[in-house]
C-alpha cells in the first residue's frame, strides 16, 4: 500500500499554512505521543503531495489535513495485496477527495458485496471523545441491518460490509451515524475484466 495527500493552493495570491497529521490510534491520547504531524508552507497556484512514508509510517491509519487558507486535498491510494473476497491477489488505485469537516451524518448510494467484491466503510475520529457510529445497511429487498461500531478518540475502525450480508442482496447503500464528528469513506476492492 502506498498512500499520499494530495494538496493543491487554488489561490492566485495568497500562501497557505498546512499541517497534515497522522493518526494511527495509539498517538494523541492522554499518556500517549503526540500524532506525527507534516506542516509544509504551500505557495498560490502550488500543488504538492506528501507520504506518511515521509514519517516513517507503514502502517493503516486516518489522516486529517488543516490549513490557514481555504485548499483542496485529496488522498490518492495505490495497492497491491491479496484479498480473498476480491478474487485473490488485487492491485489497483483508489483516490478520494478530503471531507470539509467530520460530521454525524455519511450517505453512501451504492455498494457491492457480490463475487469477486470486497467493501468496506472506514471511520475516523479526529476528536478526544471516543465515537459511537451506527451503520445502517439498505438492501435492494427493502431490508435493512443497523451494526454499532466504536471508533475510538484519535483513531479508526474498519466496518466490513461483506461480513453482515448474511442472505441479504449483494447491492447495499449505507447511512452511517455517530454520537460524535466522525468522517466515514467507502473502499471497495473487486476484479473488473
Amino acid at each position: 500500500y502506498k498512500t499520499y495527500i494530495a494538496v493543491i493552493n487554488p489561490s492566485a495570491t495568497t500562501t497557505a499554512n498546512v499541517t497534515v497529521t497522522y493518526y494511527t490510534g495509539s498517538c494523541g491520547a492522554g499518556g500517549q505521543a503526540a500524532c506525527q504531524t507534516e506542516p509544509f508552507t504551500l505557495s498560490p497556484m502550488r500543488r504538492v503531495a506528501v507520504s506518511p512514508t515521509d514519517k516513517g509510517l507503514h502502517q493503516k491509519l486516518a489522516i486529517a489535513v488543516t490549513s490557514s487558507q481555504p485548499i483542496i486535498a485529496e488522498r490518492p491510494l495505490y495497492f497491491s495485496d491479496n484479498i480473498a473476497r476480491a478474487g485473490g491477489f488485487t492491485t489497483g488505485s483508489a483516490t478520494v477527495i478530503g471531507a470539509p469537516n467530520p460530521g454525524t451524518d455519511w450517505l453512501f448510494a451504492e455498494g457491492y458485496t457480490g463475487i469477486g467484491f470486497q467493501t468496506y466503510y472506514e471511520l475516523a475520529n479526529f476528536g478526544s471523545t471516543a465515537a459511537t457510529a451506527s451503520v445502517k445497511l439498505e438492501y435492494t429487498n427493502g431490508a435493512t441491518q443497523t451494526v454499532p461500531v466504536a471508533v475510538p478518540a484519535f483513531g479508526f475502525a474498519q466496518f466490513d460490509v461483506n461480513a453482515q450480508q448474511g442472505n441479504n442482496p449483494t447491492s447495499v447503500s449505507a447511512e452511517i451515524t455517530s454520537n460524535q464528528p466522525i468522517v466515514a469513506q467507502r473502499l471497495m476492492y473487486f476484479h473488473f475484466s
